[in-house]
């Protein structure tokens, strides 16, 4: 069985929508977040298996059998929505630049409360998890299923280390922002 891509309008769609979210989060990642130090090797680890992961993602996409046509819309939604997620969490951002997962300089977070971070405490770290999602739920490949299980795991530890940073820095102010979860 060779090469065959996409098969149908709908599926190149989703190729397209993943390519899409890729690019966006990373120029966005690139242009709105501190970028590591070499000395920083863990935030470097993370950035560089999510590179991986998301070539193979797409790699995922091109060569798939499609479940049919509900799944493969329900990818695309998934796309565009941690994309809006994104954007909005960049624009809520202001002039802040945000550290990275995994960074030193993650000490440094500000506590931000305006905009798409009055409604998700990690609008970003959702963003992404969701984009992981997005081609396992399209393509109901268990390998997209694992790598993106342990993506979203990975993202789901750096936002807990998050809210551990932020309530030893900001301590009352942080603890009032997060009774609106409970």
């Amino acid at each position: 069985m060779g090469f065959e891509g996409p098969a149908n309008l709908l599926e190149w769609v989703l190729l397209a929508s993943g390519l899409a979210a890729f690019v966006v989060m990373g120029i966005g990642l690139q242009k709105f977040f501190i970028t590591p130090t070499p000395a920083e090797r863990q935030a470097i680890l993370f950035q560089e298996s999510a590179i991986a992961v998301a070539v193979l993602h797409c790699v995922g996409i091109i060569t798939r059998d499609s479940p049919g046509d509900s799944w493969t819309v329900t990818g695309i939604a998934l796309y565009v929505l941690a994309v809006a997620l994104f954007l909005a969490a960049v624009e809520a951002t202001g002039d802040v630049m945000l550290p990275r997962a995994f960074a030193a300089s993650e000490a440094a977070t500000p506590l931000l409360t305006n905009g798409v971070y009055r409604l998700f405490r990690h609008p970003v770290y959702l963003a992404y998890s969701l984009a992981w999602a997005a081609a396992p739920i399209a393509t109901h490949s268990p390998t997209l299923g694992v790598t993106a299980l342990i993506m979203i795991v990975l993202h789901v530890i750096a936002a807990r280390r998050q809210d551990r940073l932020l309530a030893e820095r900001r301590g009352a102010e942080y603890r009032a922002y997060r009774r609106w979860w409970r």
